[in-house]
């Protein structure tokens, strides 16, 4: 009977070790998981953060070509009125062809 007794306490023992072990595994299983949940969060952050930028920096790519194309049509103006002030001959000829154009002048 001893010997039965033995015998059923190795197989416990046994059994205790194959629990242990599954457990170990199981909880090294459970922080890689973590982990990886943790990793995967991060990165769509990441990807979330790089688009938003991107657009950004698109938005303003537009943003300035729009401002410098009005800035350089603003010169342009601010130049040509700077000629029609300094050459008032000029100037006249302008009114007197743009009168003619309209009609108003024979």
């Amino acid at each position: 009977m001893e010997y039965g007794r033995v015998f059923v306490e190795g197989r416990t023992g046994e059994d205790a070790r194959i629990q242990q072990k599954h457990q170990a595994v199981l909880n090294q299983y459970l922080a890689l998981q973590k982990d990886y949940v943790a990793k995967k969060k991060k990165l769509e952050a990441a990807r979330k953060k790089k688009e938003s930028l991107l657009r950004e920096v698109r938005f303003l790519r537009g943003r300035r070509m729009y401002l410098l194309a009005n800035q350089a049509q603003q010169m342009e103006r601010e130049r040509i009125r700077s000629q029609k002030s300094l050459d008032p001959e000029g100037a006249h000829k302008d009114m007197y062809f743009s009168f003619q154009e309209r009609g108003e002048l024979g």
